[in-house]
């Protein structure tokens, strides 16, 4: 995007990226923001919050896992793990 404002002719320039919304029309119980670092990257208020809006970090996860783990099959992995290395891929 390039907006130029008409006095003065001062110019911004910014990069945007549209991405498809994949949770429309879906029910989420849980949401998590991983970024793949342990520091800092915990939300302590989690407990009892089942259908907010609550985002969960990376520590929250592992937490959960331990009494909610989550069962995928070896195609599901392998679709899984070849997103997130695409992601991965994408960012650096």
């Amino acid at each position: 995007i390039n907006i130029r404002q008409p006095k003065g002719g001062k110019e911004l320039k910014m990069d945007v990226m549209v991405m498809e919304n994949l949770l429309f029309g879906r029910n989420i119980c849980r949401k998590y923001d991983l970024k793949g670092a342990l520091h800092s990257r915990y939300t302590s208020d989690a407990k009892g919050m089942e259908g907010t809006e609550k985002v969960l970090l990376d520590q929250n996860l592992i937490e959960d896992m331990c009494t909610s783990p989550l069962f995928v099959g070896r195609k599901t992995k392998h679709l899984l793990q070849r997103a997130i290395w695409n992601d991965t891929a994408f960012l650096t």
